[in-house]
């Protein structure tokens, strides 16, 4: 999902990538995640966060609110169709 968002955000579309960015920073592991990458998790949801709120300066209340929306949705299909 990081990697959505900074591909979304070279391409110049920083709504998309405000969604995943937020997407990569609301994400949670499962049970079976490996302890190892737990790290490297916190290390990828602080930099989403920070690059979350770098993009959402460029943007809208109102188009902030339709990503979070959007992203919600996403999850909700199981990223079928984002």
């Amino acid at each position: 999902m990081f990697n959505l968002g900074i591909l979304a955000l070279k391409s110049s579309d920083p709504a998309g990538a405000y969604m995943w960015f937020f997407l990569s920073k609301e994400w949670k592991p499962d049970e079976k995640s490996p302890t190892k990458m737990l790290g490297k998790l916190r290390l990828i949801k602080m930099r989403s966060e920070k690059l979350m709120n770098y993009v959402g300066s460029m943007l809208s209340k109102d188009e902030i609110l339709e990503r979070k929306t959007l992203a919600k949705e996403c999850v909700r299909k199981k990223y079928r169709g984002c």
